[in-house]
């Protein structure tokens, strides 16, 4: 998320202040950390599956690992993974979040 500001920033969409403050927020915002090394071999997995980055696929594997859904603008990975049923509903497209 710190990226993501910082970009709005470069961009001259935030104020520098403001993005710092943003980011100062986001640190107390209370987050589990899940280690990549636990995910690595699910993710290698999934990227096989996918033929999507191990990168990318390291969100998708913590969502199945969580029982979740991952949101994702990114159409590509959206497209891959909804060639393979198990992992389709752990993913869900951005502009697609109003259908529940």
């Amino acid at each position: 998320m710190a990226n993501t500001v910082c970009k709005k920033v470069q961009r001259k969409e935030l104020a520098a202040g403001e993005g710092a403050r943003l980011v100062a927020e986001m640190l107390r915002v209370p987050v589990e950390a899940v280690p990549c090394r636990s995910l690595a071999e699910d993710a290698y997995a999934v990227a096989q599956a996918t033929g999507h980055s191990v990168y990318d696929c390291l969100y998708l594997a913590l969502a199945v690992r969580l029982e979740a859904v991952m949101v994702s603008a990114d159409a590509r990975l959206v497209a891959l993974v909804a060639r393979v049923p198990a992992l389709a509903r752990h993913l869900r497209h951005v502009a697609n979040l109003a259908e529940g």
